[in-house]
């Protein structure tokens, strides 16, 4: 009569304090779910409404390499997302690793995939660009 589905529950760590407590969330979820527009913006304490006034001049003067943005931020954005992903295994070693990124270049990527995400989708790309997605990348079981 009824029908049974499957679900995991999760959360997103979009914020710094969650990335460094992920130890105690991960006993509560099956699976971590990276925004990195987010966990970018309150990392560098940026305003989503301000950050286009000021961060064109950054580049432009060499304060910033590159747009935090488009270019995940290894040293302090990545940092968080490893150690996140470190401390949710050591509380629970299946726990799933996710992330949803808007803007991408392939350093990104290789990064998330050194977390061993179990996926990454790719956002805000052209058509061909699209069907690319990076799925179990042979490190994690994605079920």
């Amino acid at each position: 009569m009824g029908t049974s589905i499957g679900y995991k529950i999760g959360t997103m760590i979009e914020i710094p304090r969650a990335a460094l407590v992920a130890d105690e969330i991960a006993e509560q979820v099956e699976f971590f779910s990276f925004g990195t527009n987010d966990l970018t913006q309150m990392t560098f304490g940026y305003s989503r409404d301000d950050v286009g006034k000021f961060l064109p001049i950054y580049l432009s003067k060499g304060i910033l390499q590159h747009d935090p943005f488009e270019v995940l931020d290894q040293k302090g954005v990545g940092q968080l997302i490893k150690i996140a992903t470190e401390r949710g295994r050591a509380a629970r070693p299946s726990l799933k690793i996710y992330t949803l990124i808007a803007s991408v270049i392939e350093r990104s990527v290789i990064l998330l995939h050194h977390f061993q995400a179990s996926q990454i989708a790719l956002q805000g790309l052209t058509e061909q660009e699209e069907s690319w997605k990076i799925r179990n990348s042979g490190h994690v079981d994605s079920k």
